[in-house]
């Protein structure tokens, strides 16, 4: 009986593991980390070329504010960027996760946030 147990124990833990494995794309970060500026400068030099999008702005209001705080609690912040900008290749890079937050969180779509090119 004890052999039984630690054979499915041995199974179950081994499942998790890969289940675990799986996961990898996912990244959590620190939302209270980042700076907007940064993350505006980091969209229009790497993402906004992909995206197709005239300015952050447009990109930034896919999501309300609390949309995108889950979707980073979750981690899958890097996932929705590559998701929104479909012919963005993976090479996101973790440290520049935290700046894109704070940008897209502070320009969310319910931010009250107008840009100024809005009115040129």
């Amino acid at each position: 009986m004890v052999k039984k147990f630690s054979i499915s124990l041995f199974i179950v833990l081994s499942l998790l593991s890969s289940l675990e494995a799986n996961n990898s794309d996912k990244i959590t970060l620190n939302i209270t980390k980042g700076d907007e500026i940064i993350g505006l400068k980091l969209y229009n030099t790497k993402i906004k070329k992909s995206c197709n999008f005239t300015n952050g702005w447009i990109f930034a209001n896919k999501h309300s504010q609390d949309e995108w705080e889950e979707i980073a609690q979750n981690g899958e912040f890097r996932n929705e960027i590559i998701n929104i900008c479909s012919t963005i290749d993976n090479s996101i890079k973790e440290s520049w996760l935290p700046n894109l937050y704070q940008f897209v969180y502070q320009n969310a779509n319910d931010s009250g946030v107008v840009p100024v090119d809005f009115y040129i």
